[in-house]
Formats: C-alpha cells, sequence, structure tokens
C-alpha cells in the first residue's frame, strides 16, 4: 500500500495541525459547545482511519459534518471519508462524496485529490477478475476528465499512467471480440472492432494485429483494396512488425498455409466462445 498512502499522506497532516491547535475554539459555533470538542472527534476519526478501523472513522467523521458544519475541519473529514470508503471499495459512496464535495466546494484546491480518487476507484476494480467493461470505461472517462480539467496536477501525472493501462485493456477486450467474430466468420463484424482500435486506441500496443486482422478480414470478404490500404499502413507505421510479414505474405498472393506464423503472445482471457 505505500504508492498509496504517498496520494493521501499529505491530509494526514492535518490531524497534527489539530492537536496543536488544541482546542480550535476560533473554529467552534456556540451552539456546538455542548457537543464533543472538534479536536477530539476529529483526531479520533484520524486515529481509526491510520489503524485500517475505515467503518469507525465514517461513523466519526460524520459527526464532524454534523456538529461542525462549514468549517474547514468538516471539508477535511469529507475528504477523508471519501478516502475511508475507497478502502472499503465502494465506488459508489466515493462518487457520491465526491459529487457533493465538489458541488459545496467548487473551486476547492484539493478538488484534483476528490476527483483522482473517484478514478482510482473505478479503475481498481476495474482490475478485479470477472468485472464487465463499464467499470474500465468509467475509469477511462473519468482520468480524462481530470487531465483535461487539471493538467498540471501531480494527480494528473498519475491519471496519464492509468490511462494507457485502461486503454490497453480495452483495446484488448475489442481486439478479442474482433476475433471471436473472425473465427466465426463474421467478417464485417470483425472489422468494425478492429477499425474501433484503430481509430481509438492507436497508441497501444494491439494496434498491430488489429491492423494485420484487418488485412485478412478485408481479403476474406473479397475487398482487396482495402486490405491494401490497411497493409500499407501496418507497413509505414511497424514495417518491422511480425504482423506486417504476415499481411505482406497475404498481399503478395502466399497461400494462408505459408503465410509466416503469428507471433507467439496471446491476450489475456482470450475468448474461446462468446464476446460477453
Amino acid at each position: 500500500m505505500r504508492q498509496e498512502k504517498g496520494v493521501w499522506e499529505k491530509f494526514l497532516l492535518w490531524g497534527v495541525v489539530v492537536l496543536w491547535l488544541g482546542g480550535c475554539a476560533s473554529e467552534v459555533p456556540e451552539y456546538a459547545k455542548a457537543v464533543r470538542p472538534l479536536h477530539v472527534v476529529y483526531n479520533e476519526g484520524l486515529d481509526s482511519l491510520l489503524n485500517d478501523r475505515f467503518s469507525r472513522s465514517l461513523e466519526i467523521f460524520k459527526e464532524v459534518d454534523q456538529h461542525y458544519p462549514y468549517t474547514v475541519w468538516a471539508k477535511r473529514a469529507l475528504i477523508l471519508r471519501m478516502y475511508a470508503h475507497y478502502r472499503l471499495r465502494d465506488c459508489t459512496q466515493v462518487s457520491s462524496l465526491v459529487t457533493y464535495y465538489t458541488e459545496l466546494y467548487p473551486a476547492d484546491r484539493e478538488k484534483p485529490y476528490a476527483e483522482y480518487l473517484r478514478g482510482r476507484c473505478y479503475y481498481d476494480d476495474m482490475l478485479v477478475p470477472g468485472r464487465d467493461q463499464g467499470w474500465t470505461k468509467r475509469a477511462q472517462e473519468q482520468f480524462e476528465r481530470l487531465i483535461a480539467a487539471y493538467p498540471e496536477s501531480v494527480y494528473s501525472q498519475d491519471g496519464r499512467e492509468k490511462l494507457e493501462i485502461v486503454r490497453s485493456r480495452l483495446a484488448g477486450h475489442e481486439l478479442r471480440i474482433g476475433r471471436y467474430y473472425q473465427r466465426r466468420g463474421e467478417f464485417a463484424a470483425a472489422m468494425r472492432r478492429y477499425q474501433g482500435i484503430v481509430r481509438d486506441y492507436g497508441a497501444t500496443l494491439y494496434i498491430e494485429e488489429a491492423l494485420h486482422r484487418l488485412v485478412e478480414s478485408s481479403l476474406l470478404l473479397g475487398l482487396v483494396e482495402e486490405a491494401r490500404y490497411y497493409g500499407s499502413l501496418l507497413g509505414f507505421n511497424y514495417g518491422d512488425s511480425p504482423w506486417y510479414e504476415r499481411s505482406y505474405a497475404l498481399l503478395e498472393g502466399v497461400s494462408w498455409d505459408d503465410v509466416p506464423e503469428e507471433p507467439s503472445w496471446e491476450l489475456e482471457d482470450d475468448m474461446d466462445s462468446s464476446p460477453g
């Protein structure tokens, strides 16, 4: 969890400040004098968070919001509630709190962190085996929004790295579906998937195979000129690729049985029966 801590550990400094301030008397509204002091409540919540008692920390930080609303500590407790929900893998609550926070504090300087945390929640759920691609698309959209709105933020720097992984995952999924259709002889459907990779995920490692599969599918449909077009794109951009070697052989009329073998690598969890 070392990397995760680096993302949020600066917020723990707030706890040190509270301890040093003692009672935070200047921030305590008159009507709150009968409830537990702010520094006691906040530090209890912080202690629970630091000791991985996330559900307990959520209860305590809610107390800060209820009894000390509109204070800087209520805002900070809200952000730490986002983090606690993130650690509990509750993306619905994370997203709900981020939306509430950004509506309440639209120009706050910690807004990039909140938006990043929502993206990280989607990203982490994306990595859970068996998850559908909806989580991957949500992660892509969230990181793209973060980067567009806060291009210089440290969170956008990490968001860019995560976005590359997200796009590669989406491209690999499209390639699996294209392969499935191609094996079934549904070449037009396969081509639509491969064309989507070329259009939307050209920076991923799957682009070379997608172009080659377009050559194959075009030839199988009798679309020789289209096959040559995709072959020229593959040759111009990836002339040393083994996928281009195969495409070139097919375009030169070599028998399908005699073309060079495909690269030995395979997509993980390749699809054997249906696109799902």
